[in-house]
């Protein structure tokens, strides 16, 4: 997280106690061991490297911070969720918008200086938005930062009760779900939105993401799948999804954003769908699509596939274990060459320079 310092703490900086400089001594152990970013004007660094209450570990970040000066003046620009700390004490800390917090530098102790958090309802899905911050930092151009991040999988459905418990603790997060939306009308899940009026409602340094569509495997570009999956027959899914987007209407989301990747969808699951909604949805793609309703039309008007031998299927999945295929492939990469291929969604982009925003951390030579 990037903490800005306030002009008004120049006083506090030369100071050899009080509330604010020891919090602001613990800010710069975060910031010495590459878990928070810290901006300040050259006169608050120079009070700080200078000031001989603090050690020698603590006053040589201030240091190397001036020695980088121009460097950490484009910070402010190229981070844009950020914390201000100033010294006054009420509120403690306050939300300035969407993108902003203040919070009073006394409050810096063990609570709020510890390492970030990304949470996901499952490891796997936490292994990729962190990736996703990696991949934004690398579009960004950025030099001397990083993500760092302790990184939680929330137990699915749960998600939320892990979420309440890190603000709680005082730890800024980033929360992911799924939106688990199988057409674009289709209201976000009930989890997704309990973790908003979490953030909304409990005060912290807190933010959540729900996915657009359906879950993290709609995410991912299918060139991505198809190098993740080349040791299987994945080649023949993947041309499925792209003729299913291929016909679709350009003002809407594609259909496949909204299609469970893992499992797929059978026309036999799709007709016997009791949500009315999904099911219009879905009849109404394969009805734009020229070649799906050439192979499907009969069975439908025929409603062949209530059958239990009904083969047809719109989309055969790719299989429970496709996310993390995803994820291993990608941990044998290097960063610029699965950016190349992630970079088609603009989604992941988005998570990206979220995730990226609240993990930041400059990198120091520890001495």
């Amino acid at each position: 997280m990037l903490f800005i310092l306030h002009e008004e703490l120049l006083s506090a900086c030369s100071a050899s106690s009080g509330h604010e400089i020891e919090g602001i001594q613990n800010l710069l152990t975060a910031v010495r061991r590459g878990e928070h970013a810290l901006f300040a004007s050259r006169p608050i660094l120079k009070a700080l490297a200078t000031n001989n209450s603090l050690s020698q570990r603590e006053k040589s970040v201030a240091q190397q911070l001036l020695g980088r000066y121009s460097e950490i003046a484009q910070l402010p620009q190229l981070v844009k969720r950020h914390v201000i700390l100033r010294m006054k004490q009420t509120p403690a800390l306050a939300k300035l918008g969407e993108l902003s917090w203040e919070m009073y530098a006394g409050q810096l102790t063990e609570r709020y200086f510890r390492k970030s958090a990304l949470l996901a309802e499952n490891a796997v899905d936490a292994d990729l938005y962190f990736l996703a911050a990696h991949h934004f930092q690398k579009l960004l151009g950025a030099k001397g930062l990083h993500a760092a991040f302790s990184l939680r999988g929330g137990g699915g459905s749960q998600i939320d009760v892990e979420f309440a418990r890190l603000i709680d603790e005082g730890v800024a997060t980033l929360s992911v779900t799924d939106g688990d939306r199988r057409h674009p009308m289709q209201e976000f899940s009930l989890t997704s939105r309990r973790c908003q009026l979490i953030a909304d409602s409990m005060g912290g340094i807190a933010w959540h993401y729900v996915l657009e569509g359906y879950a993290c495997e709609n995410l991912i570009p299918l060139k991505v799948f198809g190098e993740a999956c080349e040791f299987g027959d994945r080649h023949e899914e993947i041309e499925r999804l792209e003729l299913l987007d291929q016909f679709c209407d350009e003002s809407q989301p594609v259909p496949s954003k909204f299609l469970n990747r893992k499992n797929g969808l059978t026309l036999k699951a799709l007709l016997s769908e009791t949500d009315e909604n999904t099911r219009r949805y879905w009849l109404s793609v394969i009805e734009a699509n020229p070649l799906l309703r050439a192979a499907f039309s009969e069975c439908i008007e025929a409603r062949d596939c209530a059958m239990e031998n009904c083969q047809c299927s719109i989309s055969q999945g790719f299989g429970d274990a496709s996310l993390k295929l995803v994820r291993d492939w990608a941990k044998m990469q290097s960063v610029p060459k699965s950016l190349e291929l992630f970079k088609e969604s603009a989604e992941w982009l988005e998570i990206g320079s979220i995730a990226f925003d609240v993990g930041v951390a400059l990198s120091i030579q520890r001495i």
